[in-house]
């Protein structure tokens, strides 16, 4: 067995209550700041252009683009979300880079539309984490050192394991899924002080909904 079977198996096996309770208020505060980040973000230069960009795209009105209220393609909808969350940089930092925005906007698209709860949302939030989490420290920033953004990287592994769990995938189509996930990981460290770099975080969570 290959380490991303590995990885697929557990992401099937592991459950809500194999989580500590501290991990899951500490999920439950980082979403909910995630939420306020998101709307503040809203009211930025690259807020406003990423909102404009996905009503002009249109698309199936599946889930909810914060503060514009616009329903659209659930790739879309993360990926406005995800790149408002990290436009004003407030998100918060630990582990990868940028773990929160790089998950959440994508459950929350992917959960509104499919009707998960709460739990289910914080479940998959605290897989998202812990996959990321493992693939940093194997690579243990090598990627930071050659250039490339940790969050636009890790996160699109851990945005796809995520977006896997929250849909209970079988350890099959989670490992063609973080395949792709894995095809589709970038973001250039130079892009660091325009607005590319939030929207690296916008296309770790439509990608991770895509994979």
């Amino acid at each position: 067995m290959g380490a991303t079977e590995t990885i697929a198996k557990w992401i099937v096996n592991i459950t809500y209550e194999d989580i500590p309770p501290d991990a899951i208020r500490v999920a439950s505060e980082s979403c909910f700041d995630l939420l306020g980040v998101i709307l503040a973000g809203s009211t930025q230069p690259v807020g406003e252009i990423i909102q404009q960009y996905v009503t002009d795209l249109g698309g199936s009105p599946d889930a909810t683009v914060l503060a514009s209220g616009l329903r659209t393609s659930l790739p879309n909808t993360a990926m406005a979300n995800g790149t408002m969350g990290h436009a004003l940089d407030y998100d918060d930092f630990g582990g990868f880079g940028h773990p929160t925005v790089a998950i959440f906007p994508a459950l929350l698209a992917l959960g509104e539309h499919i009707g998960a709860t709460g739990r289910d949302l914080l479940e998959a939030y605290v897989v998202g984490c812990e996959v990321g989490l493992a693939v940093s420290h194997g690579t243990k920033y090598n990627q930071m050192d050659r250039g490339f953004h940790s969050t636009a990287v890790i996160g699109h592994l851990a945005s796809a394991a995520a977006c896997c769990k929250l849909l209970k995938l079988d350890e099959h189509q989670i490992t063609m899924a973080l395949g792709m996930a894995g095809s589709m990981a970038g973001g250039l460290i130079h892009n660091f002080g325009t607005m590319t770099k939030p929207l690296h975080a916008g296309l770790v969570c439509r990608d991770g909904i895509m994979a």
